[in-house]
């Protein structure tokens, strides 16, 4: 099996499991495809950009300090951590935004770290093995993550993994392990992970713009494409342009809230009948078969002192 016809396979497995639709949520304002186009010249610099008034926002400071928090891996490193350690980099920026410090002082205590948090499918190594393995492989485990392919036969599921095709792990799980990795210190001691899913933007926008008010974290999930979901992180927005500003790969961006809701959206727009809106609506319907997928999804990264908003 080539990993072209193993991605198609996995693509088509998606479509089988599309739900009957009755009843479709209000549609985003603009298309996946649309959004996409329009993020490309968002890249800013902080000083000649953020200057102006109306911004509710982290510290430029904290800015900086999120930006470098993740180091520079190595070409050995970047192999094992390419398409899919979104997830990893936006925990490591959101916990220097809340906390103001960088966790990792070097990329091999990065790439321990990130290796250790489940993938959804392909690889990963096991943190319950630390002590057993040799510093010089990161201190983990290789093992297997049936659990996203678990409706699906062990040979197909085979063929999928040893084709190395890797996705990051549905924000439920992510929010679980990085609670169960915070239990054990590690910088990230009294820190707790909430993930938050609903099929309505506004409740969500609600949601983020109370969090960040309060200094608190915020990962949302963004999908361009059926196997192209990422993390990154919001770090402040603006009322008055109806801006959102974001940090990814230690670059500082700004979109309009509208062309975040695009990306961020999970569902069918029966508006626009295009191909990136059925097939990363095919993809999030298989999700559903064992992890929570809803229209919109966030991880809310705050301290356990403080009193946050419950869901």
């Amino acid at each position: 099996m080539t990993p072209w016809f193993a991605k198609q396979l996995l693509f088509f497995l998606s479509l089988a499991s599309l739900p009957h639709l009755k009843y479709l949520p209000p549609a985003p304002e603009l298309t996946r495809e649309q959004s996409v186009q329009e993020i490309q010249y968002k890249v800013i610099r902080m000083k000649d950009q953020l200057a102006g008034t109306g911004w509710h926002r982290f510290s430029n400071e904290r800015l900086i300090v999120s930006s470098m928090a993740v180091p520079a891996p190595t070409p050995l490193q970047y192999w094992d951590l390419a398409g899919w350690s979104c997830g990893p980099n936006a925990v490591t920026r959101a916990v220097s935004l809340v906390t103001g410090r960088t966790l990792f002082t070097s990329n091999v205590e990065y790439t321990r770290f990130a290796l250790g948090v489940p993938k959804g499918l392909g690889a990963y190594h096991d943190h319950q093995y630390d002590d057993a393995m040799s510093y010089n492989t990161y201190g983990f485990k290789n093992v297997y993550n049936l659990l996203l392919m678990l409706r699906v036969p062990g040979v197909v599921q085979s063929s999928l993994s040893g084709w190395g095709l890797k996705t990051g792990a549905p924000p439920e799980w992510l929010a679980q392990y990085m609670n169960a990795y915070a239990e054990i210190g590690s910088g990230m001691h009294g820190l707790e992970f909430v993930y938050y899913g609903t099929n309505n933007f506004n409740n969500l926008w609600q949601q983020v713009t109370a969090h960040l008010d309060r200094g608190e974290g915020i990962i949302p999930l963004v999908v361009s494409g059926a196997l192209q979901w990422h993390y990154l992180n919001i770090a402040g927005y603006s009322p008055e342009t109806g801006e959102v500003l974001l940090l990814d790969y230690g670059r500082l961006l700004k979109w309009s809230i509208h062309h975040l809701q695009g990306l961020m959206y999970m569902g069918f727009n029966s508006q626009y009948y295009q191909g990136k809106e059925y097939a990363a609506f095919a993809v999030s319907s298989l999700v559903n078969w064992f992890s929570t997928i809803n229209d919109y999804n966030v991880i809310f990264v705050r301290r356990k002192d403080i009193a946050g908003s419950r869901y």
